[in-house]
């Protein structure tokens, strides 16, 4: 479905986030049915992790809170988890916390000797 023209209220699939017209409850692009509010929840839920909203499992985004419930950032199926590049990725990010803080020191120090005027 392409974008809401000019007050047609819409609202966003939870499963994929395509736009669904608001009194539609079944997703075009997915399937996935939205039951309404007052429906009773058949599927098991668990919380979200930003706002402990009770959630369905099978959802991508919270309703309650809009963010991503699974995280995110996670490795698709069949990609390798390789511990020594996470190791190594944090020596970075050591170094630029050490430049973080001794740049200001070395400008504070470049100031007080009057080299920048």
């Amino acid at each position: 479905m392409s974008a809401a023209a000019g007050n047609e209220r819409v609202r966003f699939c939870m499963q994929c986030g395509e736009v669904v017209a608001f009194d539609v409850r079944t997703c075009g692009a997915c399937g996935h049915y939205e039951p309404h509010p007052d429906e009773p929840g058949v599927e098991p839920e668990r919380p979200c992790p930003h706002c402990a909203h009770g959630n369905p499992v099978s959802l991508l985004f919270c309703p309650q809170c809009g963010r991503e419930v699974d995280g995110g950032g996670g490795l698709p199926a069949g990609v390798p988890w390789d511990e020594a590049a996470e190791r190594d990725a944090g020596a970075p990010a050591y170094l630029m916390i050490a430049l973080a803080l001794a740049a200001p020191l070395a400008l504070a120090a470049a100031i007080a000797a009057g080299w920048l005027t």
